[in-house]
């Protein structure tokens, strides 16, 4: 069948006749690690969690309908066994692949670039100031001094799914799902928040000031817009003056606000500070809740339809600047990998940004809308190399 899935079960399923309490038990199956074949699922059912039904055709044509398995993959054709083994990819050899990659891979021709440079990022740590990341299969390149700085939430784990977003996009592996921009960079997890929204302005900066003390640390992405903030803007400035680039996003209020820690940023060429970071759609249009002001350095990749890692090893959408950042910490990544393997002394990355985007008009260096243009990948690259 068409739509036949299949699971490798973790925690045990109770096999019941039919959907409800109302229906008994009539046997079990024990999380061997062996894959069952279902027929389907139960409508508006996603596939994602635990307290999830599911169910297969017996040989009595009956429906045998399955309560509690957590699944190992999941895609947008539906629920596939995960490999007993992660895959070994060769990333230097690897065609544009939809469905595990995001629109923004394509247009950016990211595949062929990891070849052109021999690096998806290897040699590089990017620290994600976040929600922290939940357990996916294609975020196992995880930082040992990853921490959460939330008082009453010390586990990493994710309870809102932004930060595996964020993270996804930066380094996920694509052994499974889906592939970030940097897919060998480490991923340095500082959990500043439990929630997307209502963060504690210590605890952020704590977590802030963890990525600007660990010294393999290279990148800081940040896809908040906050209120300024002191405890904030001195954590950053501590990533800046210990060398890290901090990239954060602008902020989705479609508006001209001062948001932060975007907005502490210098932006002017050859010192940006910190970089911030608008979104910009498919069809290459400034994306309708990106804000615009003097601070905004340059638009990504972030509308809708941005595809990463989401939680329970899934694969969904993210949006706006949140994601546009992400996107930018990975480009970074990418090229500080090729310099740390190439070049003797080091071009600075965010100048080569700068310098190669795609001008929204030839005749006007910057604009409050658009910054200094739209990032062109290979544009800047050809300036480090």
């Amino acid at each position: 069948m068409d739509n036949k899935i299949a699971v490798r079960v973790k925690l045990p399923l109770r096999i019941r006749k039919g959907p409800g309490t109302s229906f008994g038990i009539i046997g079990a199956v024990q999380p061997t690690g062996k894959v069952i074949e279902m027929d389907g699922f139960e409508e508006k059912e996603n596939l994602k969690g635990v307290s999830k039904w599911y169910f297969k055709i017996n040989a009595k044509n009956e429906k045998q309908w399955y309560w509690g398995g957590r699944l190992e993959e999941v895609t947008n054709k539906g629920v596939v066994a995960a490999p007993a083994d992660a895959a070994v990819i060769d990333y230097f050899n690897l065609p544009f692949i939809p469905g595990k990659m995001s629109w923004a891979h394509e247009m950016f021709e990211i595949p062929f670039i990891w070849e052109e440079l021999q690096t998806a990022g290897s040699g590089i740590t990017v620290a994600v100031i976040d929600t922290g990341i939940d357990k996916h299969f294609d975020l196992t390149n995880l930082h040992p001094k990853s921490q959460s700085f939330v008082v009453e939430d010390k586990e990493l784990i994710d309870r809102n799914g932004h930060g595996t977003s964020m993270a996804g996009m930066i380094g996920a592996t694509g052994q499974h799902v889906v592939f970030g921009v940097a897919p060998q960079v480490q991923l340095l997890i500082a959990k500043g928040t439990k929630q997307r929204l209502g963060i504690k302005p210590k605890e952020f900066a704590a977590a802030i000031d963890h990525a600007a003390s660990i010294a393999e640390v290279d990148v800081v992405s940040i896809s908040y817009s906050l209120n300024d903030d002191p405890d904030i803007k001195a954590a950053v400035n501590r990533c800046l003056t210990a060398g890290k680039i901090v990239v954060a996003a602008i902020g989705n209020d479609n508006s001209s606000k001062a948001r932060f820690p975007a907005c502490y940023n210098k932006n002017k060429k050859n010192d940006i500070g910190v970089v911030a970071v608008g979104a910009f759609d498919q069809n290459r249009n400034r994306f309708s809740l990106s804000n615009f002001n003097e601070h905004l350095t340059l638009l990504a990749p972030g509308d809708r339809e941005v595809l990463t890692a989401a939680r329970g090893n899934g694969i969904g959408k993210a949006c706006c600047t949140s994601i546009a950042t992400a996107f930018t910490s990975g480009v970074i990544a990418l090229m500080l990998s090729y310099q740390k393997k190439h070049l003797p002394k080091k071009i600075n990355c965010i100048d080569a940004l700068v310098e190669g985007v795609d001008k929204i008009r030839p005749d006007v260096e910057f604009d409050n809308e658009h910054g200094f243009g739209r990032i062109n990948l290979r544009n800047a690259i050809s300036k480090i190399k």
